[in-house]
């Protein structure tokens, strides 16, 4: 299974995405970032994984979620080769500095991956060919949860 979503010039899509593998057991995808291009926060529902950083190099930031704020809580810089450990549940965004490839491998396939949308204040489930950004079509969006005005108690990181 093959598909592939080209960056185009009018696009505001942080990373092409080409999926080679997508079976129940695992998702193994490479994608081709933008210079200087965020994506959004984001999960991956139950999968956890690996990226793989094959040239160029990232900032990746890791958040804690209360229900009403998304908090930044590390941010670490990563060059080429690097692998990065993304477990079920932990929600992260990256940037690409310069050109970046990376090979990104869940166990299992990504399902229900949550992106979170800071300007509406909103967390949306994204169809399993939506990318980790907010999507301009509103087809892709599954679900979204609107987020407290208060906080939820949290447990220590």
């Amino acid at each position: 299974m093959s598909e592939s979503t080209a960056i185009d010039d009018a696009s505001r899509d942080p990373y092409a995405r080409t999926l080679l593998v997508a079976d129940p057991d695992r998702e193994i995808l490479v994608m081709r970032w933008v210079a200087d291009a965020w994506c959004a926060p984001h999960d991956h529902g139950e999968a956890g994984g690996h990226v793989h950083v094959l040239e160029g190099a990232l900032v990746e930031r890791r958040y804690r979620f209360d229900g009403a704020n998304l908090e930044p809580i590390s941010e670490r810089h990563v060059v080429a080769p690097a692998i990065l450990e993304v477990g079920p549940g932990e929600i992260h965004d990256m940037r690409a500095i310069g050109t970046t490839t990376t090979v990104h491998v869940y166990r299992p396939r990504v399902l229900g991956m949550r992106v979170y949308d800071l300007a509406r204040r909103e967390t949306l489930v994204v169809s399993d060919d939506c990318g980790a950004w907010v999507p301009r079509d509103a087809s892709l969006v599954r679900a979204r949860e609107a987020w407290s005005s208060t906080p939820t108690t949290m447990p220590p990181a």
